[in-house]
């Protein structure tokens, strides 16, 4: 769909197929994985950021929807996240000096004994030759699934994770799309007007104009709406901007993802970059318009009950995991207008 010269994805694009794809009956059993179906325990490894770990959340549910007991190695502050959520049932630091020497010739034995109260080992990690060196102390099955499908699949990044597990035989059913879980996703009725701005993404070159968005929240100001910006660490040069440039808006910064949820939850909608944020936000169920210019949104839109992407159009995009080196100021990103994104946002809005 385009929508003012902009190419807009609404809803999923690829959940038949996934569908389709399970009950075909393609899927292992769970004696092929090396496990029976009764309550087990995974130990699940995900070296991931933010975005990458929230786009693994539709796997933990399917997993945990099997019965099945999640133990998760992670980025410290993103596994207090995901318990917090519901979705784990413990988790362990990545960066933490016991799990440091898995990763070592000999794991100490906290680290062995937190493995060993588990029945299988799900890693979802590159490398080969590290599930090959753990094997020699976990004599349990282990399953291998890499982060991301290749850039040229035409697979979303979620998508790819489920389909690969259920090869595994750990799952049976799965779901693609969050729904509107009350336990952790905001209920869209609320009748809050503010709307979260986040002008920031891990990469430069993933962010659109802050003059855009400063635009943005104008209009949206000029419609009785409240606009307000939120900053995270990799943004925090942009406050003086702000204060400088748009000092009629509310400035809120935070250093913590279990503040940022709470944050998060205080809006009926968010307007983001293709950022772990923007992720976060579509998965908590608020109405999330996300920005995208070299990165692929087949492969990386955000998931949630009520997301619409926005990417302008240019003749090189997507590029950013190709061989191609990305523009220095990608035009796919100067082509997205406020006003397109006003107009999306309230269709969902509308629709939600």
């Amino acid at each position: 769909m385009t929508v003012g010269g902009s190419k807009s994805f609404w809803g999923y694009r690829i959940g038949n197929l996934m569908n389709a794809y399970w009950f075909s009956g393609a899927a292992a059993s769970g004696k092929e994985a090396g496990i029976s179906l009764r309550h087990q325990k995974v130990f699940v490894i995900h070296h991931g950021a933010l975005g990458d770990l929230v786009l693994t959340f539709p796997l933990f549910k399917a997993i945990k929807g099997a019965g099945l007991e999640i133990h998760l190695l992670c980025q410290g502050h993103l596994g207090i996240l995901a318990r917090s959520l519901g979705l784990v049932q413990k988790a362990h630091a990545l960066e933490s000096a016991h799990f440091a020497s898995l990763y070592k010739d000999a794991p100490n034995e906290k680290v062995k004994d937190a493995l060993n109260v588990c029945d299988v080992m799900l890693a979802i990690i590159r490398s080969d030759i590290w599930v090959s060196d753990i094997s020699r102390f976990f004599k349990k099955p282990i399953h291998r699934i890499p982060p991301q499908p290749e850039p040229t699949s035409g697979t979303h990044v979620s998508s790819h994770l489920l389909l690969s597990c259920a090869k595994t035989g750990l799952i049976k059913s799965f779901e693609y799309m969050p729904r509107k879980d009350p336990a952790t996703i905001l209920d869209l009725k609320t009748e809050t007007k503010k709307i979260w701005i986040h002008p920031g993404a891990g990469s430069l070159k993933k962010r659109w104009p802050l003059s855009r968005f400063i635009e943005t929240a104008a209009l949206l100001r000029a419609k009785g709406w409240d606009p307000a910006f939120f900053l995270g660490p990799a943004e925090f040069s942009l406050e003086p901007i702000l204060k400088d440039t748009a000092p009629a808006f509310r400035i809120f910064r935070t250093w913590e993802v279990t503040e940022l949820t709470r944050l998060l939850k205080t809006a009926w909608a968010f307007i983001g970059n293709d950022s772990g944020v923007s992720h976060l936000a579509a998965f908590l169920g608020l109405a999330t318009v996300a920005i995208f210019g070299p990165t692929d949104p087949v492969r990386w839109r955000p998931l949630g009950p009520s997301v619409a992407v926005v990417q302008g159009i240019s003749d090189c995009s997507p590029c950013f995991e190709s061989r191609f080196e990305s523009c220095p100021r990608p035009l796919c990103l100067d082509r997205v207008t406020p006003q397109q994104i006003l107009k999306a946002l309230f269709e969902i809005g509308s629709n939600g």
